[in-house]
């Protein structure tokens, strides 16, 4: 087969870059993966997060991989979120999410994965993790600052992760 249309893709990829997302208009999403077919990996990006109530990513398509990314939002910023998954069999790993953001993850979707990421946002009353969806594994991830809520789901898991003393389960409500 012709590899030729893969080696000019593979060449194009971002690695290690920072995306500065200007000021989004309110209530946006600065990107989106889209449902689709196939399987999308994004790594070593940087979102610096502007706007007022935007979200940095929405993930549609199931199977999506986040590596080593850093989700972050700076003062002037106000209401921005890291991610929202709303798609299946998810996952993010070795992420920061950091700075004022309202919201790190927000899982809406099933048996996703959430693994060795960082959790440090400016508030101790934002929830950094936001589970509504079933299946879902959250491990060797630490909490410094922030609260986590859980919904009404079943086979939530929760394994080797480090919370801070600025860190509180909330079991009942979710934003």
């Amino acid at each position: 087969p012709d590899t030729t249309l893969f080696r000019s893709l593979e060449a194009m990829a971002l690695r290690q870059s920072v995306l500065q997302i200007a000021p989004q208009p309110a209530g946006s999403t600065a990107f989106t993966i889209t449902a689709g077919d196939g399987r999308v990996m994004i790594r070593g990006l940087t979102f610096d997060i502007g706007g007022i109530n935007t979200l940095g990513m929405l993930i549609e398509r199931d199977g999506t991989v986040i590596e080593d990314c850093t989700f972050t939002s700076g003062a002037g910023a106000g209401g921005c979120g890291g991610i929202t998954i709303n798609a299946n069999n998810v996952v993010i790993r070795r992420c920061v999410f950091n700075g004022t953001l309202i919201s790190g993850i927000n899982v809406l979707g099933d048996t996703c994965v959430i693994s060795d990421c960082r959790f440090d946002l400016s508030s101790v009353s934002y929830h950094v993790l936001n589970i509504l969806g079933s299946g879902v594994l959250v491990t060797s991830s630490v909490v410094s600052c922030g609260a986590v809520a859980v919904g009404a789901v079943q086979d939530t898991i929760f394994d080797k992760n480090r919370m801070g003393s600025s860190t509180s389960l909330d079991r009942k409500s979710v934003v």
